[in-house]
Formats: structure tokens, C-alpha cells, sequence
């Protein structure tokens, strides 16, 4: 039986010598760049320190949270739920992070260590992949849609 290899897309454009701009690394992220990336490093701060009036102003009207459990919010419920504690991040820690800014859009990502809890005692460490998506409006950049993604403990050495 003919077995067909595929070639994984990103060897296949090189092969072809197309590049592949929007997954290469930089040497420096541009200024607009390193600027959103300091903003959203803001909303991680605020976050931490419930901050209600400034995460109030970096959600976007219509804002969508999906959170590393799978849970889905809106940007009102999940300002909710850092008002009240319901969500209570005691630290982030955000590192491998792009930003690509597309008009008066723009797109995250970060590897980020969210820990999490009521107390030291309670604190749970969760590793997650991160999106988040941007609209430029009143000149601001505005969180509009967010997802965190569980990174799966890596398996121990056979």
C-alpha cells in the first residue's frame, strides 16, 4: 500500500523559499510591540492587585474571558469575580511573549505561571498558553477577547 509523507507546512514554505513572517522571531520587537506588551504586563499587575478601576478601563465593551479551565466569561463577570475575590490571582509570571499589531487590531501570545488562590496556602500554580486579541478604540488598546490554554505537565523520562 502507497504510504504518502506529509510535509509539516512550515518545512514546505521553506523548501520553497517562502518565509514564514508571523511565526519567525525577531531579534527586538518594535516599539508599538514592546509597548502593547508592557500594557498588557498593566492588566497582569492590576489583576494581582484588584485593581477594579484600571482593569475596568483595559476590557473592551463585549470582552470574552476563556479561562485555562475551559470556563467562558464575559468582561462584566470576570471584573465581577476579581471584585469579589471569586477569581484571585496572587501572581503572574509571563515569559516567550510576541505581539503583532494588524491596523487597530492586535494579537498576544505568552507563556505565562498564573498562581492563583485565596492564600500561600491555597495557591495553585497553573502554566498556560495565552491569546489575547486588542481593539485600538479611543485610542487605547482594549482587551476584547482573551483564552489561556493548560500547558500539560511534560511526562517523566522513560
Amino acid at each position: 500500500m502507497f504510504r504518502q509523507r506529509l510535509i509539516p507546512p512550515l518545512a514546505a514554505l521553506a523548501l520553497c523559499g517562502i518565509a514564514a513572517p508571523a511565526l519567525a522571531q525577531t531579534a527586538a520587537p518594535s516599539a508599538a510591540s514592546a509597548a502593547l506588551i508592557a500594557l498588557e504586563d498593566a492588566r497582569f499587575k492590576a489583576q494581582v492587585d484588584q485593581n477594579l478601576p484600571a482593569l475596568t478601563k483595559a476590557i473592551a465593551p463585549g470582552a470574552l474571558y476563556i479561562h485555562a479551565n475551559g470556563v467562558l466569561q464575559s468582561g462584566e463577570q470576570y471584573l465581577h469575580d476579581v471584585q469579589t475575590g471569586a477569581s484571585r490571582y496572587r501572581a503572574i509570571e509571563a515569559s516567550e511573549r510576541s505581539a503583532e499589531i494588524i491596523g487597530n487590531i492586535a494579537i498576544t501570545h505568552a507563556l505565562v505561571k498564573l498562581h492563583v488562590g485565596a492564600d500561600a496556602v491555597a495557591d495553585k500554580t497553573i502554566t498556560a498558553r495565552t491569546t489575547g486579541v486588542y481593539v485600538k478604540q479611543g485610542g487605547a488598546w482594549l482587551v476584547k477577547s482573551w483564552q489561556s490554554t493548560v500547558v500539560p505537565p511534560a511526562a517523566p523520562a522513560k
